[in-house]
Order: C-alpha cells, then sequence, then structure tokens
C-alpha cells in the first residue's frame, strides 16, 4: 500500500496473534489508501461466533448464552425475525403500549446488544392509532425493513385489516412507501399479516386468514393479481404461512374445512393452480389432529412442519414433505411424514433447509404439568432420518433462564438459527417480553471477533475522543490506530497505535495537533483480528482565518522551479499552490496542488520554458488567506535562441499573413513588428509590435492599410534575443 509499506514497532510488549501482519506489525486496512480521505465509518461483515459451539446448542457469543431479551415496557410477544448482511437481527411482534397494542420493532448487533443506530436505543414502537401488532417481518436490501402486522378496524372492535409498514435502515417509517410509510387494506373479514414475501419483480405477497394478497413495491395493492388484488380462495382456509416458489408461483399452507394440515397453490398472478393436489388443493391422508404452522420450498419439493396431537396433552413434532404436484414424497421416511418426540407438547413452529440439504425445524416444548416452556429443534437429513450430529441424536432441548415460547426463525450464514420468541416469568405472560434466540447449525472452532460499530471522532479542545460500539462479546482487547494525511504527497502516514482491553468503547488522543486525521480500531481474541471500522475528521484549534505566506521566492534549478516562503500562519491547515503561464497575452494553463501544514518549499519538477506566475495561499477551517504571488521567465536555454528564418508575408485580402521557419527549441516568445515605408520622407515610421507565442511559425497582421511595410520578426528568452529577420511587401 502505497505510503504504508513500513513495519512500525507497536507501543507495550503484547506478544503478537494469529492472522496479523508481521511479528510486531499492525495490518492497516486496504480501504485507507494513498490519496483517500474517508468519511463514516468502514462496513463489516457477519462474523461467526468465537466459541467452539456443538450444533444444536445455543450460541454462547450471543448475548447471555444465546438468549436476548428485549423489554418495551409491557405484555410484548415476539413473532417474527430477519437477519441482514451485517448479522443485525431484526425482531417485530406486538408491543403493549398504555391504552393499546403497538408494532413493535427491535434491531441487536452480532453479539446480542441492541443496536444504537436503530430506532431509539435500537428500539421503535409504531402506534397507528387503534390497536395494532407486527406478525410478520422481511430484511431488505440497505437495511431497511418490511413489517407485515393487523390493525383493529375500529377501536375496541375484534375485526382486524391487513396492515403493512416500510422501516429505512435507523428504523423510521419509510415516506415513500404507502402513505408515510404505511399500507392498511380492509378485505372485510377478521384478517392479519401471518407471511412476507417476495416474487421477483419485487412485488409483494402477504397472506393470512382467507387472504391472499399482492402489492407493489411502494406498497400499492396490485390490481393484476386475483381479483382486485386478493387471490380467490374459500373462506374456509385459514393461511398460516406462505412460500414464493423460484417461478413465483405460491404455495400456502394452512387450515380448510375438516383439516387444520392443507396446502393450496397459486399461480404468481393468483389463480388456482389445477395441477396440484385436487384443482390447487391437496390435504395429506392419515393427518387428522395436526396442525401446520410453516412451509417452506426446496427446489421440487414442499416442506412444512406443525404439530400432531397423539392423545390429550401428547403432542409431537410433524414434518412432512410434498412432491411438486402435492403428493406425500414416499423418498421421504417411506410415507412423507416424520413425527418427533422431544417432550410433552413439542409445537415445533417454523422449517428451513440448510445449503447442506439438512431440514432443520424448531419451535417450543411446554410441560404441562411441570409448567415448563423450552425451546426445542430437531435435525433431519434429506431421507427424513434424525441428523445424529446435530444435539442429543438429531433433538435438541434446552431452557434459557425463563418460560420460552419460540416462533419463526431464519439461517444465517455464519452457522446459526436466529429465532424470535416471547420470554416471560409466569404461565400467564404478564411479564412476557420479546426474545431472540440464537442456536448453532454447525460446529464451529474459535473464529474471529465482530468489528466495532458506528465509529466516531470528536474534538474537544485539544484532545480527540474516539467511540465505538462493541459489537462482538469475546475480544480479547482492541487496536486503535491514529494516521495523517498529508495533502502535499497524498499519503497517510505518521502512524501511532495503542493497545486497549476488551469491553474498551471509548479513547482519548491527547494534545492532538491540527492536521487531517483516520482513526482505525479493530478487536482481537486468539484467533485473529477483525475488519478495521475507520473514521475520519480534521483537528484545527484556530480562531480565524490564517496569515498568508510572505518571502514568496521563485527561481529555475535546471528543468524544475522552486518556490518557497515564509510560514507566517501557526494555524493553516495546509497550503494551495498554483501556477499559470503567460500565453499570447492571457494568463492559462492553470494547474494546482495541494500543500501541507508547515511546508514552505515547493518543487515544480520538469517545467517547459515560459513565463509563469506561482501563487501561493494558507487555508484552515474558518477559510484560506490572501494568495501571495511570484513570477518567473523559467528557461533551461545556455544563450540566446536562433534566429527565425525564411520569413514571407502574403497579401490576403485587407490581411497580411506572415510565415516563418522556427530554428530555435529554447525560445520563450518571438517578437513580430511592423513599419510603413514614408515615401514623402523616405523614412521607416508608424513602428507596431506584437508578440507570438512560442513554437509559432505564423501570424496574421489584420485590416492593414494600404502602403510599403517592413515585417521584422525575431526569437527571444531570459538570455537575450536573437538576431532580426525581416521581409518587405506591398499591400
Amino acid at each position: 500500500m502505497s505510503g504504508m509499506s513500513s513495519v512500525r514497532r507497536r507501543v507495550g510488549t503484547r506478544s503478537a496473534r494469529s492472522g496479523r501482519s508481521g511479528s510486531a506489525g499492525i495490518g492497516r486496512p486496504s480501504a485507507l489508501v494513498a490519496g483517500a480521505v474517508i468519511a463514516g465509518s468502514l462496513v463489516v461483515g457477519l462474523a461467526a461466533p468465537a466459541y467452539a459451539v456443538a450444533p444444536g446448542s445455543p450460541d454462547p457469543s450471543f448475548g447471555n448464552g444465546g438468549s436476548v431479551v428485549i423489554d418495551f415496557g409491557g405484555v410484548d410477544l415476539g413473532a417474527d425475525i430477519a437477519v441482514d448482511a451485517l448479522g443485525r437481527s431484526v425482531i417485530v411482534g406486538q408491543a403493549n403500549g398504555a391504552t393499546d397494542t403497538n408494532v413493535g420493532v427491535a434491531r441487536v448487533l452480532p453479539n446480542g446488544t441492541l443496536d444504537p443506530s436503530f430506532g431509539t436505543g435500537g428500539k421503535s414502537v409504531i402506534d397507528l392509532g387503534r390497536g395494532d401488532a407486527a406478525y410478520s417481518v422481511l430484511g431488505l436490501p440497505g437495511g431497511g425493513v418490511l413489517v407485515g402486522g393487523g390493525i383493529f378496524r375500529n377501536p375496541g372492535t375484534s375485526s382486524s385489516d391487513f396492515v403493512l409498514l416500510r422501516l429505512t435502515a435507523d428504523g423510521a417509517l419509510d415516506p415513500t412507501f404507502g402513505t408515510a410509510g404505511v399500507t392498511m387494506t380492509d378485505f372485510g373479514g377478521n384478517e392479519q399479516v401471518n407471511a412476507l414475501a417476495l416474487q421477483s419483480d419485487g412485488r409483494i405477497i402477504a397472506v393470512g386468514g382467507a387472504v391472499v394478497a399482492r402489492y407493489s413495491a411502494s406498497g400499492q395493492l396490485d390490481t393484476t393479481f386475483g381479483a382486485n388484488g386478493q387471490a380467490q380462495l374459500p373462506t374456509s382456509h385459514n393461511i398460516a404461512s406462505m412460500a414464493v416458489v423460484a417461478d413465483d408461483s405460491i404455495v400456502l399452507a394452512g387450515g380448510a374445512t375438516n383439516t387444520s394440515f392443507a396446502f393450496r397453490k397459486l399461480t404468481a398472478n393468483g389463480v388456482l393452480d389445477t395441477t396440484f393436489g385436487t384443482n390447487g388443493t391437496a390435504i395429506p391422508t392419515n393427518l387428522a389432529g395436526a396442525s401446520v404452522a410453516s412451509v417452506a420450498v426446496h427446489g421440487t419439493k414442499i416442506l412444512a412442519v406443525g404439530y400432531y396431537s397423539a392423545s390429550g396433552f401428547n403432542i409431537d413434532a410433524l414434518t412432512v414433505r410434498l412432491n411438486a404436484n402435492g403428493s406425500l414424497d414416499t423418498t421421504f421416511h417411506t410415507t412423507g411424514v416424520v413425527t418427533t418426540n422431544l417432550g410433552v407438547a413439542d409445537y415445533m413452529s417454523d422449517i428451513a433447509v440448510q445449503d447442506d440439504e439438512k431440514i432443520v425445524v424448531a419451535g417450543g416444548v411446554v410441560g404441562f404439568a411441570t409448567s415448563t416452556a423450552d425451546v426445542g429443534a430437531i435435525r433431519l437429513n434429506t431421507d427424513g432420518s434424525l441428523d445424529t450430529s446435530f444435539g442429543t441424536n438429531g433433538t435438541s432441548v434446552f431452557n434459557l433462564g425463563r418460560l420460552e415460547f419460540p416462533e419463526k426463525f431464519v439461517l444465517a450464514p455464519a452457522g446459526t438459527l436466529t429465532m424470535a420468541s416471547t420470554s416471560t416469568g409466569s404461565p400467564g405472560r404478564q411479564d412476557a417480553d420479546f426474545q431472540i434466540v440464537q442456536i448453532s447449525t454447525a460446529a464451529m472452532a474459535p473464529t474471529i471477533p465482530a468489528a466495532p460499530l458506528g465509529i466516531t471522532a470528536t474534538a474537544a479542545g485539544a484532545d480527540v475522543h474516539v467511540a465505538w460500539t462493541d459489537a462482538s462479546k469475546d475480544e480479547a482487547g482492541f487496536d486503535i490506530e491514529r494516521a495523517r494525511y498529508n495533502a502535499s504527497t497524498g499519503v497517510w502516514g505518521e502512524w501511532v497505535s495503542w493497545p486497549l482491553s476488551a469491553n474498551a468503547t471509548t479513547f482519548t488522543d491527547a494534545a492532538v495537533p491540527d492536521g487531517q486525521y483516520a482513526y482505525l480500531v479493530r478487536s482481537y481474541n486468539d484467533a485473529g483480528p477483525s475488519a478495521w471500522a475507520i473514521t475520519t475528521l480534521i483537528v484545527s484549534h484556530a480562531t480565524g482565518l490564517p496569515a498568508p505566506p510572505s518571502a514568496l521566492d521563485v527561481h529555475s534549478n535546471g528543468h524544475d522551479v522552486v518556490v518557497s516562503w515564509a510560514d507566517d500562519a501557526t494555524d493553516e491547515l495546509g497550503y494551495d499552490i498554483m501556477r499559470a503561464r503567460w500565453v499570447a497575452g492571457v494568463w492559462s494553463e492553470w494547474t494546482a496542488w495541494a500543500g501541507d501544514i508547515n511546508q514552505h518549499t515547493f518543487t515544480d519538477s520538469g517545467v517547459s520554458d515560459g513565463f509563469y506566475a506561482y501563487l501561493v495561499r494558507t487555508h484552515n477551517g474558518f477559510g484560506v488567506s490572501a494568495w501571495t504571488i511570484g513570477v518567473i521567465e523559467h528557461t533551461t536555454a545556455s544563450g540566446p535562441p536562433a534566429a527565425p528564418t525564411g520569413l514571407s508575408a502574403v497579401n490576403s485580402g485587407n490581411d497580411v499573413v506572415l510565415h516563418w521557419t522556427d530554428n530555435s527549441v529554447d525560445e520563450h516568445l518571438f517578437d513580430v513588428q511592423r513599419t510603413r515605408f514614408d515615401t514623402k520622407t523616405g523614412t521607416w515610421v508608424e513602428w507596431t509590435g506584437w508578440p507570438s507565442d512560442r513554437d509559432t511559425t505564423g501570424f496574421t497582421d489584420t485590416s492593414v492599410p494600404l502602403g510599403i511595410y517592413a515585417y521584422l520578426l525575431r526569437a527571444r528568452n531570459p538570455l537575450g534575443p536573437s538576431d532580426w529577420t525581416v521581409t518587405l511587401v506591398m499591400h
């Protein structure tokens, strides 16, 4: 990296760590390159948990032993979750307000701490005024989220309508969506958005009750879908879950007449697909007493999870796989159905397929007699057999300290299952809170910690205060570095570093001189360092405009021009240097450079011969000083230039056009003169002269009166002129 290749000795005696550059050096980020002026903080990727964790176990690097409890102040019920590209988990649900229920949304960092850049302290509560709640969420590119839920049609009633909300990455309602960020739709029944999905063109599918609706990406009901935006389904169908297939067709799972375990399939435009099941409906046989909770599509297969009441409170987990036509897939546990017993009552609530084709289901395990409510998970191989590498022989049941009632989950790319849940200390849920549970799905060796987030640097008097959010739970410490930007060379240099202990979130750099600085922070543990978080700022102690430079000297040094000046300012942040060349009576060919703090000399290399002006001024946070100006006639010649030859003068209408041969390589300009012969006195009179730029071989004298003229031409540089060359013309 230009300007950063030297290895600098660290402060302190801490031994080198795995993954670092050199035995005592710090590998600096490629984002901080020569000439780069970076603002804000570096975006970092999702890091896997750093502890060695067996598949099926709570992830100890997340929150408190794999769990985060979020209290909105009332009876709060978590419902669904999404994980964004930065590993931040967004959970939605119902947050009880003083007079009614509200939409609650919270975002946590990869280590489980609330994200202070979202909403208020990581939480956002949206009160739509009539009693509302969220039941589904989708993460969107750029960090925004789409939330689906229900809102009471009228205050105090039990009938609810669809509601969609879109939030920006900072947790505010997005005014470009719907009306001020919200879309409400009354379909006439009692509906709420239980599930959301996007079709390939970004249009939104929302389902719940007996309603399947499609909206534009901006939140408008899409009347090209079904009948005026709503697919026509029998009112007996109570939709619990939905999945969009690669061809944009839609698979629904929920209840139908005399069953709670039915499937329907729609075309991409909301019409029942009659090639699926019987006229678009598939009801697996021998599932009396079963209820479906969630559906997923993987390739040509349809998977669903729910629960099956064998007798009384003896409820088992139920996993079903269908073929694309809605028939049971008999390659899956020979019947297409797998029942699994985890405890007394196993309410599995969601299902997903890993990249390695293994099937994960998860939900709650309730013990009615013992008043327990735990987290349960199952992993199946592709043939429906239990994956014995997961948990205990393919199943995992654990408690995180309270009563847990899990709902939906997502599989994160770091090898984890992140689940929305409700956590409470009492069976009546009077103190219920949102809960996020994270479970490992892969054997994880220790890995690098998550990078710091939200880094800021603020000047305070002579000091700089650096602050960041500690996004990791397992760092051994932090590295902090500072570099100064040299405006003259365009290179970050003057590197200084400090070691900080674990859990640090602030640092004060004392007595920092004026200048432009980058501060870099990263976490580390025995597995290595995280990515850098970077921010920049300008430090200035000025109270007004800086003084201009004085005693400007400009002189030639071979092919170069050396400019020097006296630095009369004590508070400049740098210099502006400019050069212009005098060409045909005009200052042109302007060139500019930046000079660094306290600089007092500048070398302009390889300057062509000519007449130049050099301008220098200082600048700081208040503005710029006046220019200080010096001029020079620069030459690399060793003597006067060679004289031009072959001068000719030709009439062209009212003009006279001159041509000549330029025999010099070091002239600065040509002198052109004209004189008229007075026939009465026999003398040359009316002398007139013009400069002509270097390297020219012609000149036009316009609107010349009639007469006899002599034209004289010579070349010139700072060491003198050549001989004159003369020609005559009668015009």
